[in-house]
């Protein structure tokens, strides 16, 4: 299903201005593209900043709550990121996407915690910081650009203010 949704997703892009002749190659070639480590980036200051390491060694259960499909697993490895975690939730696999609450429900299920136990760290307000409170979650908004007002939000412009 979610291979089919993002096909039927590049295919209306591309029909939009045209069209592609090959289209059924050219899919092929970006869908595997976007599980490749080479199309990805992890930040320096979430490497840099040690804490996932830290946080492993300190036993605290962590995850990743995303709104991606089945590669996500696959991107991880590759990024070297994966052994840090403790389960991995795309929402193509859960059924649901945040901010619904399911995911988060998932989530704290998964952790073996209360939800006053959990926090989510995020990019994304709507997504990560009002999905996460709307099951009572503390989150923090990552905000690397500095384009947000804090108006009683927690925020941190880097992984190192997370120490």
């Amino acid at each position: 299903a979610e291979r089919n949704f993002w096909k039927s997703l590049v295919f209306q892009v591309f029909e939009y201005s045209g069209g592609l002749k090959n289209f059924e190659h050219y899919f092929e070639i970006i869908y595997e593209a976007f599980a490749r480590k080479d199309h990805w980036h992890v930040f320096d200051d979430v490497i840099d900043s040690g804490i996932l390491e830290k946080l492993k060694k300190s036993s605290v259960t962590l995850g990743v709550v995303s709104n991606w499909d089945s590669r996500l697993h696959t991107i991880l490895k590759s990024t070297g990121l994966a052994d840090y975690f403790d389960f991995i939730l795309a929402s193509a696999e859960v059924g649901s996407a945040k901010p619904d609450k399911k995911i988060f429900l998932e989530a704290i299920r998964r952790s073996n915690v209360s939800a006053k136990e959990v926090c989510h760290i995020g990019d994304n307000i709507r997504a990560d910081i009002q999905g996460a409170n709307s099951v009572e979650i503390e989150a923090i908004l990552i905000d690397r650009n500095k384009k947000h007002k804090k108006d009683g939000l927690t925020t941190v412009n880097s992984f190192q203010e997370l120490l």
